[in-house]
């Protein structure tokens, strides 16, 4: 990795596509049980919860990708750093609310700089500003658009597999496209050579 605090290489989708799907199989029954439970905690928290829940889901993700031993209880590490990542939940969805309403490409582009914020402030242990700051850096080096792509394609698979399978999709598909997240951040910012 070069010296900057991520890899600034471009990035490779469809890498991310596979080995995400190598590692949604490599824990199954952990990772649906964790589906269920986060999207449960959600629904009856009214998403106040938001920000630690996805922090500590995506976590869960990215420890199973660096060979660590998993349970589904790891989705609530996220409490251990509650208020930054509370704050970054809700200070980023506003901003992505912001964009989308102003012809959704701006809302895409938000999507794309923050996407990292919360999981980068419960990895790295850094504050909201930091990790705001880092992942705007380091989408802007690697290519905004490829970004923009992947989260597209993401919330457009799970959100078609929910919505046509009346909400099961969501249960099913929430632990690939996570897993594709984390194999994205890992490359991203934990990546050991260019």
């Amino acid at each position: 990795m070069s010296n900057d605090k991520f890899n600034t290489s471009t990035p490779e989708i469809g890498t991310y596509f596979k080995e995400g799907g190598k590692l949604y199989l490599s824990a199954l029954p952990v990772f649906l049980i964790a589906s269920i439970l986060y999207w449960l905690a959600l629904v009856f928290s009214f998403s106040i919860f938001g920000g630690p829940l996805m922090a500590g889901y995506m976590f869960l993700f990215v420890k199973k990708f660096r060979n660590e031993s998993v349970s589904v209880m790891d989705i609530f590490k996220g409490f251990t750093r509650f208020i930054p990542l509370v704050i970054a939940f809700y200070l980023t969805k506003i901003l992505i609310a912001i964009g989308l309403f102003l012809l959704i490409i701006p809302g895409l582009i938000f999507i794309a700089r923050y996407f990292f914020v919360e999981l980068l402030i419960l990895d790295k242990n850094i504050g909201v500003s930091e990790a705001m700051a880092l992942n705007k850096q380091m989408v802007s080096k690697r290519g905004l658009w490829n970004y923009v792509i992947l989260n597209t394609i993401l919330v457009v698979i799970l959100n078609l597999a929910g919505i046509f399978s009346f909400g099961l999709g969501y249960i099913i598909l929430t632990p690939y496209v996570f897993a594709v997240y984390a194999v994205a951040y890992e490359d991203a910012f934990n990546s050991k050579g260019d």
